[in-house]
């Protein structure tokens, strides 16, 4: 107890303690600060990307709300400098599509209009909030590099464009893209894939299904992560030309597989089939593509 005269240090403490159990605890009228951890992400950040002139606080709480993609912070800082309209950011990003745009998407099309249509539309979707929602980019969350992530959106954005254009769909830009084929499919085999849809994607799967783990492997790193040939062997441990050869031994299996499964579930004749399997093959990225998602 404290001596006579003195205030009672126990008491104020009592009082506080009591205060605190019985009432409200008080409320905080600013944003909770992001975890002091984070503040060494975004320095490493702005000194990665110097030209970007972004609030820092405002990065700090988009990065404590993407915590899988702290590995990531540089990339995050593009992605959010983007969003916030910064000029060397926007540079910068241009800069990327450049690089991945045209090597993502060629081998749908090989085609410099079919590119650039390409390209025009992956910055509108990632820049531009429509229908009430967000820009695309802002849908990055660094759970990998951003130029892998932009090479996944460039081969979906290219798929759906050559989807749009065999529906016979208007493009957004007004543009005339040339078909795949220049005299254009059958009529007749174009009613034959409608009408038994169903087959074609089981024919598809299965003729998948056959291939060596390997090989199933290279195709969807190729057309569901956008990575080269030269990466795939990187990974792989082999040479591109090894890689190159197995792709296109794989096609070719999943060619022979389909027309097999084809044979055995429709009642088609021989020239039917062939013909069929000549439009399967000027369309069999497109397919794979879609069918390893």
């Amino acid at each position: 107890m404290p001596p006579p005269g003195q205030p009672g240090r126990g008491l104020e403490v009592g009082s506080r303690r009591c205060t605190t159990l019985t009432g409200s605890p008080p409320v905080s009228m600013s944003p909770p600060s992001p975890l002091p951890g984070l503040e060494a992400l975004a320095v490493r950040a702005q000194e990665a990307l110097s030209g970007i002139q972004a609030d820092r606080e405002a990065f700090l709480r988009f990065l404590a709300a993407r915590p899988e993609g702290h590995g990531q912070a540089v990339d995050l800082y593009l992605a959010f400098a983007c969003a916030q309209a910064d000029p060397w950011a926007l540079g910068e990003l241009e800069r990327r599509l450049e690089s991945v745009v045209g090597a993502a998407i060629t081998h749908l099309r090989p085609d410099r209009v079919f590119v650039e249509e390409v390209h025009q539309r992956l910055r509108q979707k990632l820049l531009l909030s429509r229908e009430g929602r967000p820009p695309k980019l802002l849908e990055y969350a660094g759970k990998g590099p951003l130029v892998q992530w932009l090479r996944a959106v460039a081969l979906r954005e290219a798929l759906n464009l050559l989807a749009q254009q065999r529906a016979g769909a208007p493009l957004e830009s007004g543009t005339v893209l040339p078909e795949l084929a220049a005299p254009g499919p059958d009529p007749e085999l174009t009613l034959l894939k409608h009408r038994y849809a169903p087959e074609f994607k089981a024919a598809l799967e299965a003729a998948l299904r056959g291939l060596p783990a390997r090989e199933r492997n290279f195709l969807r790193l190729f057309f569901l992560e956008s990575l080269t040939v030269e990466q795939i062997a990187r990974m792989d441990g082999t040479h591109k030309s090894t890689v190159s050869r197995r792709m296109a031994s794989a096609r070719e299996r999943v060619l022979t597989g389909m027309r097999r499964q084809l044979q055995e579930r429709l009642a088609l004749s021989v020239s039917e089939l062939d013909s069929l399997v000549g439009q399967l093959r000027s369309q069999l990225d497109v397919s794979l593509a879609h069918a390893l998602e």
